[in-house]
């Protein structure tokens, strides 16, 4: 890793550490920013990956645009204050960012039928926390949120497949399939934190912690050859 990259990621994790502090001391436009700064970092991360993945420069192109979009997610989201169109707006740039994603992948490795049962088992269990999970308040964007449990389904699937790809390294493909499921596994910390009832605020700096991860291992994985 070079030198850049490492004071990137340090300054990611600087500004993920000052987001939660201001989160839990109530400063509302410090978090913004620094969520943006946060966010800023894992795509200027992958702006420099790009020339690494020189024989999957397409599927580098495809997540590039999916940071980016990602970025787009994580500003709207974070001036969202009713769960209205800038939510709605935030989660159609992740949907996007997902789907992305998955073009990504699927230029590395054909998807295959044991991906498209992976993904259905994948669905059911988040549809089943969407439904069973708890107490949540969906405000009537439930059928937003299945959509998008299907898309995120098949996303992590092809990030899981792309250990059978001869198109990777073998670190590559486990860096995806880590950041895909650290990925999944913020979005459902940020269902209850979004709409579980009384949740603790310790739930939305957990959702931060596991997301910027997710984040960095995706854009570091571009770097390995």
């Amino acid at each position: 890793m070079k030198k850049n990259e490492i004071t990137l990621l340090g300054f990611m994790c600087i500004c993920v550490c000052g987001l939660i502090a201001a989160f839990h001391l109530g400063g509302n436009a410090p978090s913004v920013a620094l969520k943006t700064l946060a966010s800023t970092c894992f795509f200027v991360l992958s702006l420099f990956h790009y020339k690494k993945m020189e024989q999957n420069l397409m599927a580098a192109r495809f997540m590039i645009v999916a940071f980016f979009c990602s970025l787009c997610g994580d500003v709207l989201l974070a001036l969202d204050r009713n769960n209205g169109m800038m939510f709605v707006s935030g989660v159609a740039s992740f949907a996007a960012a997902h789907i992305l994603f998955s073009v990504a992948f699927c230029k590395m490795k054909r998807f295959a039928n044991t991906d498209a049962v992976t993904a259905s088992a994948l669905f059911i269990i988040t549809l089943a926390i969407l439904i069973f999970g708890g107490k949540f308040d969906y405000q009537g964007l439930f059928a937003v949120l299945v959509a998008y449990a299907a898309i995120i389904s098949f996303m992590v699937a092809n990030a899981l497949s792309l250990r059978k790809s001869t198109m990777i390294s073998k670190n590559a493909a486990k860096l995806i399939a880590v950041g895909a499921v650290l990925f999944l596994i913020s979005d459902i910390i940020l269902l209850y934190w979004l709409f579980g009832i009384n949740m603790p605020p310790i739930v939305q700096s957990a959702n931060w912690v596991f997301y910027y991860a997710a984040q960095a291992c995706l854009a570091y994985s571009m770097s390995i050859k």
